[in-house]
């Protein structure tokens, strides 16, 4: 399980240290993570609070403004 984790997570820290662009793997990994995060919302509310960071909010919200055009 933690080997399915490192991979979305360390595209993303490339993405948000400028090591690389958005693209396909990047989106596919905020989609991934954003996926496990809403499950664990759902089992424990602890976690209720837990979120991205601005900047991958912004990032994805400007994808997504991108992908409605």
């Amino acid at each position: 399980m933690q080997n399915q984790m490192q991979e979305p997570v360390e595209v993303l820290r490339q993405r948000l240290n400028g090591e690389r662009l958005v693209d396909e793997d990047v989106i596919s990994s905020v989609t991934m993570l954003a996926d496990k995060l809403g499950r664990l919302k759902t089992l424990n509310p602890m976690f209720e609070a837990v979120g991205f960071s601005p900047d991958i909010e912004a990032m994805m919200a400007t994808n997504m403004a991108m992908t409605a055009n």
